[in-house]
């Protein structure tokens, strides 16, 4: 029989692999939602980011997501 630290180890240990794969989903939602856009996001006259800026950001957002994870 376990004890019951031994089942909040456990529960802690699913509860922080449930977070990473919800960052992970969100992080990738958002890349694919910035590369959705950046058609919208280059004539947009409001926002006009280049295509290199486009690239620039979404390249900044998977390093966060490496360094996060």
């Amino acid at each position: 029989m376990q004890s019951i630290s031994e089942n909040l180890v456990a529960v802690n240990i699913l509860v922080a692999a449930a977070e990473i794969a919800v960052l992970v989903a969100l992080i990738w939602l958002l890349d694919r939602s910035l590369l959705a856009a950046s058609g919208f996001l280059e004539r947009s006259p409001i926002i006009r980011l280049r295509n290199h800026q486009l690239r620039n950001l979404r390249r900044r957002l998977r390093e966060l997501s490496l360094i996060h994870i």
